[in-house]
């Protein structure tokens, strides 16, 4: 089939500059329509390799959109092959720009390599492009159990409180970080 329309910008009489602006909008939304859909929500990950269980921590990029006070953006896993048709939503931030997302891979997802995140947006709905690249999770299965202790019952502020920990099958390279206030305090 062989579409020709006349340019009706050239100097012609009766033609003016409201025509040229309609002949340029209908050969953008009829010509190039993937030009209105390129905005996206791009996440950002480091390291691919997580346990059922834990925290994945990733930062996500938005496109110069605005978004509505009541806009939710999600935080999806995808299956083990990196399909996202029946995603798992792992964290919800209320937001109108970009954060840090901490979501929690669920305890039954199974072990595998293909895992992929994404971001989405409801309000407007935008759906985000995945990580880029196949994430590896590990099984739910604990690979050690940690107790703490602490030399006092009743403990009120300003009380120094000592806390010892001990493991249950801890592996041969078992390592402790203690955090107060998301602070290490001692490895």
């Amino acid at each position: 089939m062989k579409v020709t329309m006349k340019n009706p910008c050239k100097k012609t009489s009766g033609h003016s500059l409201v025509s040229c602006f309609k002949f340029f909008i209908l050969f953008i939304i009829f010509f190039h329509p993937h030009l209105l859909k390129c905005q996206s929500i791009a996440t950002h990950l480091q390291g691919n390799s997580f346990c059922a269980g834990y925290e994945i921590r990733f930062t996500f990029s938005i496109p110069p959109v605005t978004f509505g006070s009541g806009n939710l953006f999600i935080a999806q896993l995808s299956d083990e092959s990196g399909n996202f048709a029946s995603p798992v939503n792992i964290d919800t931030l209320q937001r109108v720009d970009p954060d840090t997302i901490v979501g929690l891979v669920p305890f039954n997802t199974p072990a595998g390599y293909g895992y992929r995140v994404r971001v989405i947006s409801t309000d407007p709905p935008i759906t985000g492009t995945d990580n880029g690249c196949d994430l590896k999770l590990c099984s739910s299965s604990p690979i050690a159990q940690i107790e703490l202790h602490s030399d006092k019952t009743t403990i009120c502020q300003g009380d120094q409180v000592v806390f010892t920990a001990s493991s249950v099958n801890p592996g041969s390279n078992a390592k402790y970080t203690f955090f107060k206030n998301g602070d290490t305090l001692q490895s």
